[in-house]
């Protein structure tokens, strides 16, 4: 250029950078926008979504366990890990509502039902019982919400007529069905290239009047049982029944307004979650941040089966301890069950159970050691890390158990400062995990109420004057007024 310059000849010079640069360059020209808050990993893009601040908050949502099948462990290991998503959502400052959607109009419920010999209604309320009753125990939030789909039939019905009036869906026979040739992202949400697959084969099209056995059911017609029992809905289409989608997509949206995350398991991600997607998206203008997906519980030996909820639990002893468990491994590999391994990690609850009770019991003296106050910061960063990682808990296991070694091997040695800091980050990951049996905790003395204080003095005096039979009947005194003495 300087050389055509000084020659006297006129032109235009211009410089092409191809791209960014970036290949011609040993570092690169800008650097990528850093990701801040808690992230989880979405089967649409396989890549972690950041769960920011939508408006309204956060709505997440899971489908529950068939009616026929309330305790399977497959369903509960997901509402706790979306139990642990809500509260660290919560701990960040963010509004969240959780749903568990309850199916109640299925073909599996109803043949339960009327094997019960129950009215569906009735037979609806008990398995809602049995959920809350079951949550509880587990130490999910009281927050969560197990609505059933037959309170939600109105909504079900308005998103029929949207769909149908959008011309993406038809009525055929009596019966409502989704369009999925109108929806052309149909299948990207499992990243399913829907072209030439042999969709809708899997069920009995005799059943069905279908356009196109891909399409999906909303509303099926009634069958004679169902208009004898009465199980039905009065449409302009007829008597119809919704579909399981249907009943959970209207009952997430009834319950919930909206969804952020939709927590699916392993079984749901085609063409389960593309028909969620398709009827929230068309029928509502819904379409979630992030669709999870969970492994399944399996048994650890061939030939062995996975127990269900209730005879977990019972072997557990616990509800917290049976809660750990389910979050041992990671959501997105399988849990294997046996016996062995869930013995273990009832060992794993007691040791954290043991380690904030010496913290809650005090010490004595001022201050703090810099070990120990490592030793809480480590603990305090693996947490969030391992929180904003896909909530990668099977990573922060090795050093919640770590730290509660050292808290243990330190009972009644800490000063009143150590046991408040360790008690309080303790606390702090047991409100999003939900280690800890807060029944079993023990109860500071400042809280014991004056006649409890009074019993405990005179058990003590009973025991030092070796008379057994009235310490004995003052420890009864105490388990009456709901007070164990350990």
């Amino acid at each position: 250029a300087r050389e055509l310059d000084e020659a006297g000849k006129e032109g235009l010079i211009v410089f092409i950078c191809p791209d960014t640069g970036e290949r011609y360059l040993s570092t690169t020209l800008f650097s990528p926008l850093a990701r801040h808050g808690l992230g989880v990993r979405s089967v649409t893009s396989g890549c972690l979504e950041c769960l920011g601040s939508p408006g309204g908050g956060h709505a997440l949502f899971t489908p529950g366990p068939s009616l026929d099948d309330l305790g399977e462990l497959d369903v509960w290991r997901r509402i706790v890990w979306l139990d642990v998503l809500a509260r660290a959502l919560v701990e960040r400052g963010q509004d969240v509502r959780l749903a568990v959607g309850l199916a109640d109009m299925d073909d599996r419920a109803l043949a339960a039902a009327r094997e019960a010999k129950a009215g569906l209604q009735d037979f609806g309320q008990r398995a809602r019982e049995f959920m809350l009753a079951h949550a509880k125990a587990l130490g999910v939030s009281d927050t969560v919400l197990f609505p059933l789909a037959g309170d939600s039939q109105e909504r079900a019905l308005g998103l029929a007529r949207k769909l149908l009036a959008k011309g993406q869906a038809y009525e055929k026979l009596r019966s409502v069905y989704f369009d999925v040739t109108r929806d052309k992202t149909y299948g990207q949400i499992s990243c399913v290239d829907t072209a030439g697959m042999n969709l809708g084969y899997t069920v009995d099209l005799a059943d069905y009047a279908k356009d196109n056995p891909a399409d999906f059911t909303l509303l099926k017609r009634a069958t004679l049982q169902d208009l004898k029992l009465g199980d039905v809905i009065e449409t302009e289409w007829g008597k119809v029944r919704p579909s399981w989608f249907l009943q959970l997509a209207a009952t997430a949206l009834d319950a919930l307004g909206s969804v952020t995350v939709m927590f699916a398991a392993e079984s749901h991600r085609f063409p389960h979650l593309d028909n969620f997607c398709a009827i929230w998206s068309a029928g509502a203008g819904v379409r979630p941040m992030a669709w999870m997906v969970s492994q399944p519980v399996t048994p650890r030996e061939q030939g062995e089966t996975v127990p269900s909820l209730t005879d977990a639990l019972a072997v557990a002893g616990t509800g917290p301890a049976l809660r750990l468990w389910l979050l041992s491994a990671s959501y997105l590999k399988s849990l294997a069950y046996s016996p062995e391994s869930l013995a273990m990690w009832v060992k794993n609850q007691n040791r954290l159970q043991d380690a904030y009770v010496s913290a809650s019991l005090g010490g004595s003296g001022n201050g703090v050691s810099p070990q120990l106050e490592q030793a809480i910061y480590d603990l305090k960063t693996a947490f969030a890390t391992a929180l904003d990682d896909n909530l990668d808990l099977a990573h922060f296991w090795p050093a919640l158990f770590a730290f509660a070694k050292t808290v243990n091997a330190r009972a009644g040695k800490m000063s009143t400062d150590e046991a408040a800091l360790v008690a309080e980050q303790l606390l702090a990951c047991d409100r999003v995990l939900g280690f800890l049996d807060h029944a079993r905790l023990p109860l500071a003395q400042k809280s014991w109420s004056r006649e409890a204080a009074d019993l405990v003095g005179r058990r003590e005096a009973a025991r030092k004057a070796k008379d057994f039979v009235q310490a004995d009947a003052l420890r009864a005194q105490l388990a009456g007024m709901g007070l164990r003495l350990e």
